[in-house]
């Protein structure tokens, strides 16, 4: 995408003023240096990106106010609880029947994850599916546990 943005600095150079004015406008210009490795950052994904395309994202990003954003932190701690408190329910709702509470899980797993999608391309928040799906595992193991500790002492059951 950026490469059929970038026009050679000889071009640039030798355009007279009304070209410039075509080519440029109201643009951000953003010089950088596009020979090989030069200026080169490497990507997640493997790939090494020039630094004046890494510029450039930024600048659009911040002129089409596109930011990511991090939950605040009543939000970091409100998405961890959501996740525990599902898993005690789906625990105590499906008492004895495992394919369901297996079932039940695997739902919430998704809608973390389609919750997770959502919220970035809408409002564009950033947080962990997993984080959630990690507390509603772990309360569920927990609540799973007690559960049999007092049944063995013949209290209740799930």
């Amino acid at each position: 995408v950026f490469s059929d943005m970038t026009i050679d600095y000889e071009r640039v150079f030798s355009a007279s003023e009304s070209t410039l004015q075509e080519w440029f406008g109201d643009s951000v210009v953003v010089v950088g240096d596009l020979r090989a490795g030069v200026d080169r950052h490497p990507l997640p994904d493997g790939r090494k990106l020039p630094g004046c395309y890494a510029h450039t994202a930024v600048i659009d990003a911040l002129l089409n106010h596109a930011l990511v954003r991090m939950p605040k932190a009543t939000g970091q701690w409100t998405i961890p609880l959501v996740g525990a408190f599902l898993g005690c329910v789906v625990v105590l709702v499906t008492s004895d029947r495992r394919l369901l509470r297996y079932g039940l899980i695997a739902a919430c797993a998704v809608v973390f994850m389609t919750v997770s999608v959502l919220v970035y391309t809408g409002p564009r928040y950033l947080f962990n599916p997993f984080v959630p799906l990690f507390a509603l595992l772990l309360t569920a193991s927990l609540t799973v546990f007690v559960s049999r500790i007092f049944r063995s002492y013949g209290g209740f059951s799930t």
